[in-house]
């Protein structure tokens, strides 16, 4: 006991010597090496400046912005298709319903000179439902080649060359190098489609107010007759081929039972397909555009983030643990006794964990490893520990700063207290 009380009693003034030496040394490098604030602020700008670019916020900022960029880009970029593919689908909507209702133009105006009873409608109804067809005709026509009507927000003549090279241009496109004929109008051959069209609807119009009754009404009853017994009030129902036969030296009647399968017929089937190859074309960009966009997106996080950012923040602190061991296999443990082992195993130690973690760490990686700092930390701790383990361990043990400057033997002022950043 009194051999344990005289050994503490020594360890306790050893302390106290270390401590006063460490005051000293702290007073004598106040006075040789002042830290002001300019000193403070040209070491913190040295250190920026030796920093390595990839630990430095703004260049992480600048990656942030420029994924957020390409985000936003493959997203928006494509759908500035959207108004196009939105305005295209009731175009050819209507461009298949105009072709209909000019077909179903010729069927009735064709009936109505008959006037056979084949339809089961009479002349009033006939020329009404001629009347009706004929005017959505011309509107479907109108919104599809202007625009501002039935859902179509611009037209084709405004978006579309290839509409208006067949529409407006001379010669015909629908023929694909065949020569335009017109039996019944040979002055419009050759002058593109918008002037059969509009022909046609002028001949139409003549049909209707030569073979309409006299004093006819526009009525709708046509659409949903309230009479079935009318569907068989009628005297004879079969071909009237007198008049048939007359309809073919007709001019107008010609002309329109000519573009049922003449060039307005073929015309109007060139459009429609030019409006479902433009919206083709139109999706076909939208989603190369969303892929190319979107795999631009992927490669960039991988290879700034990845490859660039992460990787080389990793090869440098893999490069900063290899050489804190080199630093630590330089150490000579095996000159210190059990206390200073643990004081260096706490220095370099994560100071989120525990005492008892350290030491537990340290003494697992010195059974796991035969060789450096670690074997010789346990050769230590084995050599020492019929000197140590009767020694009671102070509650506040000495840093090791102040335990190299004891071994060194010398009042020789530090260097500046400054923290210092270790860089590669």
């Amino acid at each position: 006991v009194d051999s344990n009380q005289v050994q503490q009693e020594q360890l306790e003034r050893s302390i106290d010597k270390i401590k006063s030496r460490q005051q000293k040394r702290v007073a004598l490098n106040k006075q040789e090496n002042p830290i002001t604030e300019a000193t403070d602020k040209e070491f913190r700008a040295a250190l920026k400046l030796r920093r390595n670019f990839f630990i430095q916020t703004p260049v992480y900022v600048i990656c942030f912005l420029t994924t957020l960029t390409l985000c936003f880009v493959s997203i928006l970029y494509p759908a500035r298709w959207e108004s196009s593919i939105v305005n295209l689908a009731p175009t050819i909507r209507q461009a298949d319903q105009r072709h209909y209702l000019i077909l179903t133009c010729i069927h009735l105006a064709r009936e109505l000179v008959l006037n056979d009873g084949l339809t089961r409608l009479n002349q009033v109804q006939l020329a009404s439902a001629l009347q009706w067809h004929l005017d959505k005709a011309r509107l479907s026509d109108s919104a599809i080649r202007l625009g501002g009507d039935l859902g179509i927000t611009i037209g084709a003549d405004t978006h579309s060359p290839n509409h208006n090279r067949i529409m407006y241009e001379y010669g015909c496109p629908w023929l694909e190098g065949e020569e335009c004929v017109v039996l019944t109008r040979p002055s419009l051959a050759g002058k593109g489609l918008f002037p059969l069209l509009v022909e046609f609807f002028t001949t139409v119009d003549t049909i209707l107010e030569r073979y309409s009754p006299k004093g006819f009404a526009y009525s709708e009853e046509f659409l949903a007759p309230n009479n079935p017994a009318a569907l068989y009030n009628f005297d004879v129902v079969a071909c009237n081929t007198t008049i048939n036969d007359a309809m073919q030296f007709d001019r107008d009647m010609g002309f329109l039972l000519e573009c049922f399968e003449g060039d307005l017929h073929i015309g109007l089937q060139y459009l429609q397909e030019v409006f479902l190859t433009q919206k083709d074309t139109i999706l076909e960009q939208l989603h190369f555009e969303n892929r190319l966009l979107f795999g631009v997106y992927v490669s960039q996080i991988a290879v700034i983030f990845y490859l660039w950012l992460f990787r080389t923040s990793m090869h440098l602190l893999n490069d900063q643990a290899k050489r804190v061991k080199k630093f630590v296999d330089m150490l000579p443990v095996h000159l210190l006794n059990k206390a200073q082992i643990e004081l260096i195993v706490d220095f370099f130690a994560s100071h989120s964990l525990g005492a008892g973690q350290a030491k537990e760490a340290w003494h697992e990686n010195a059974e796991n490893s035969g060789k450096g700092a670690s074997a010789s930390l346990d050769l230590a701790g084995d050599a020492k520990a019929h000197s140590t383990d009767s020694l009671p361990v102070p509650d506040k043990k000495p840093a090791i700063e102040d335990l190299v400057r004891e071994s060194r033997g010398d009042d020789q002022p530090v260097p500046s207290p400054v923290p210092v950043t270790p860089t590669p």
